[in-house]
């Protein structure tokens, strides 16, 4: 039988869904779940962005629920073993530090007075002593697979394991697995895109570009012409030489203090409001605030180009704003993050984040977006999305040096 043994290792902490807050749990189906995404990262570039191919070819390999396209995965995701995991060490009693909570959005984290910001959910990675675990898997082929389905389920991997990460908040660095190594059952060659990207920071980003090159041997299909997330031209990578620290923490903390600022409009020490003429989006606050008070909105935050639900909370008079596209029904919509945050150890133990920005199309054309009062009020509008969406993602990327392009 044709399997592949993969070992992993954690870099950032993994919170994954159990049967309760309290519980932890690494399921294959959410393994395979990432493996899915990253591999229509890659055919969607094969495919020139076609959507209908693209699910065609993923059904084939990864099997379908659609009663036209039902058919059984080509393989499954085994769990063989976590080494060194003691438990949920979610109980520390010292706060996380603010950078770190921003990066965690609502719902990973909750205030203890006397203590500071801690994970309210079980996660999987051993906090006090900081030591990675060792995660093991299996994933198994069904039938003898073929060479294109072999290298597909590879590609997925690496990309997933470089790119990615698992849980809950995946794309601002929580839950970033490094590959440590992969053995074939029986052997057969594996891709040379598997060999190690780059050890030296400054270099990463220029390492990583080149490497997704060599994943599609024809022109990269534009972003214009994109409506999901994959592999496209105008992707951009960055390495920010101030995300190279000695842990995982103190980068993350970097990374979500930049973004926080990028994002507020008060000043790097966070402390002062900057002058209007200074602030990167001096319109989002007094727009929100205008939709409470009864009057016409001009527009959508430009915030919410970060991810859609966007939301305000106003501390001063408790009212709080969210925004979701319109979804026709009551649940609320969502979509993903263009911004993916990934933290790289590196064989000196240092760490960095890697920012890379995917100029797919945001939402399609006139859709509508949902501003209403969650708390505070029962207030709500919709305004239809218009572009451009990307230019606030664009601008934070290129607030640090040596962005490259795809």
């Amino acid at each position: 039988m044709d399997a592949l043994s993969v070992k992993l290792r954690t870099i950032t902490p993994l919170f994954l869904g159990g049967v309760d807050q309290n519980s932890c749990e690494l399921r294959p189906p959410s393994i395979k779940g990432m493996l899915r995404f990253w591999y229509r990262f890659i055919e969607g570039a094969r495919q020139g962005g076609d959507w209908k191919k693209v699910r065609e070819e993923e059904q084939r390999i990864f099997g379908s629920t659609e009663h036209e396209k039902g058919g059984a995965s080509k393989f499954s995701v085994r769990v063989n073993g976590i080494s060194g995991y003691r438990g949920i060490e979610g109980s520390s009693t010292k706060g996380w530090d603010y950078g770190l909570v921003y990066l965690g959005g609502q719902g990973l984290f909750e205030w203890k007075k006397g203590t500071g910001f801690l994970p309210s959910r079980a996660y999987i990675l051993d906090y006090k002593k900081n030591e990675p675990i060792s995660v093991n898997l299996d994933l198994i082929w069904r039938k003898s697979p073929t060479k294109e389905e072999k290298r597909a389920v590879l590609e997925a991997l690496w990309l997933w394991t470089h790119l990615g990460g698992l849980g809950s908040r995946a794309r601002r660095g929580w839950g970033c697995l490094e590959l440590v190594e992969i053995t074939p059952k029986p052997h057969f060659e594996i891709p040379p895109h598997f060999r190690p990207v780059c050890d030296a920071p400054e270099k990463m980003a220029e390492k990583l570009r080149d490497r997704l090159r060599e994943f599609v041997s024809s022109s990269l299909p534009p972003s214009s012409a994109s409506i999901f997330s994959h592999l496209m031209a105008g992707i951009e990578l960055i390495c920010p030489a101030g995300s190279v620290t000695k842990s995982w923490e103190d980068t993350m903390r970097w990374i979500g203090d930049e973004l926080n600022r990028f994002r507020s409009n008060y000043d790097q020490a966070g402390r002062r409001s900057l002058p209007p003429g200074s602030m990167p989006f001096p319109n989002d606050k007094n727009n929100v605030l205008r939709f409470i008070g009864g009057g016409k909105i001009s527009g959508i935050p430009e915030r919410a180009a970060f991810g859609l639900p966007h939301n305000y909370f106003f501390s001063t008079t408790k009212e709080s704003v969210s925004l979701s596209p319109d979804m026709g029904n009551e649940s609320e919509g969502r979509r993903g993050s263009p911004l993916f945050i990934r933290i790289h150890r590196f064989s000196d133990g240092k760490h960095a984040a890697v920012l890379m920005h995917v100029p797919a199309r945001f939402l399609p054309p006139n859709q509508r977006v949902v501003m209403k009062m969650t708390k505070g009020g029962n207030r709500e509008h919709s305004v239809s999305w218009t572009a451009p969406a990307y230019n606030p993602v664009s601008r934070f990327i290129n607030t640090f040096s040596g962005v490259v392009t795809l």
